[in-house]
């Protein structure tokens, strides 16, 4: 597991800093989860069945709001490699249930900023935007994008949800 270990902690940082999930992540991963149990080098407790159900869930969950614009490539490409390493499991649904949660918490910090200054409640905006700005400025290079690293948020929920169900 040590290389899905890395490998999310590269996403999460390069998620929030760029806001990006680039193709030669996507094909690292998927190569990785793939190729890696064949040539015996790792054992990943999932079968055939389950990965190929895992792929089919991922997609069915990200596609529909990547189609409706509501999330970038990158985000359904991060999630289709969780699938193949975690299958269709308890940590994959955790993944993006605990993703999902720290996304929306990122959403509010910045929707409460924007609601307070244009309410003019100018202390309690500064605060809320002093606090949207510091956590924009520290995770990511470009503090005018207004997306949300979801593939990031995902990676931090799956270390978590492995770290605290890790065996041995």
């Amino acid at each position: 597991m040590l290389f899905l270990l890395v490998f999310l902690i590269a996403t999460a940082v390069i998620d929030f800093r760029c806001r990006k999930f680039r193709n030669w992540m996507f094909l690292t991963g998927l190569l990785g989860g793939l190729l890696l149990p064949i040539f015996g080098l790792i054992s990943l407790n999932r079968d055939m069945s389950s990965l190929v159900l895992g792929v089919a869930v991922a997609l069915l969950l990200m596609l529909p709001a990547y189609i409706k614009g509501w999330m970038g490539a990158g985000d359904v490409k991060f999630f289709v490699v969780l699938s193949v390493w975690l299958g269709f499991s308890p940590a994959l649904m955790a993944s993006f249930l605990g993703g999902s949660v720290l996304a929306l918490a990122h959403s509010l910090v910045y929707l409460v900023a924007v609601w307070l200054q244009r309410n003019n409640n100018f202390s309690m905006a500064f605060s809320a935007g002093y606090l949207n700005q510091s956590i924009n400025q520290f995770i990511s290079k470009n503090t005018k994008k207004k997306s949300i690293p979801y593939a990031g948020y995902m990676a931090i929920a799956c270390m978590t949800w492995l770290l605290l169900n890790h065996k041995g």
